[in-house]
């Protein structure tokens, strides 16, 4: 009886934490279809992070043309705090990574824990056909 209460309270829990916050809303002629590549961005001086949603599509051809759209959204609710990025909503705070070298040229990394993910979508409204970037934590 102990252990219903306790996986109840738990799957509870869970499905209060999860949420969702918009980050990159655009009209769908300006983000071609096909690969959208989504990653955080994190300005070390400012003290800032951000989403960037990138879509590359290289046409092979004679001369082959490679088409980039870039789309980035400054997150206000996402800072650094020391060397972790920290996500602050609604009074909870969120750790989504840690900021660390790498071993061999020393350059800055931001290691995601799984806290923190970027998911990209085309959703329809009743202004049309919308890409948008949503975070979810």
């Amino acid at each position: 009886m102990r252990s219903l209460i306790f996986v109840a309270s738990l799957f509870a829990s869970l499905a209060v934490s999860a949420g969702e916050l918009k980050v990159i809303d655009v009209p769908s002629t300006k983000m071609p279809y096909g690969h959208v590549d989504t990653k955080f961005e994190v300005n070390l001086k400012e003290g800032t992070a951000g989403v960037s949603a990138t879509f590359k599509k290289i046409r092979p051809r004679k001369h082959p043309r490679i088409q980039v759209t870039s789309f980035e959204s400054i997150v206000p609710e996402l800072s650094m705090v020391g060397d972790d990025l920290i996500l602050d909503i609604d009074g909870t705070s969120v750790t989504c990574g840690t900021m660390g070298i790498t071993r061999v040229f020393k350059l800055p990394v931001l290691k995601l824990n799984g806290n923190c993910i970027l998911e990209s979508k085309r959703v329809r409204t009743n202004k049309g056909t919308r890409f948008q970037v949503v975070l979810k934590y």
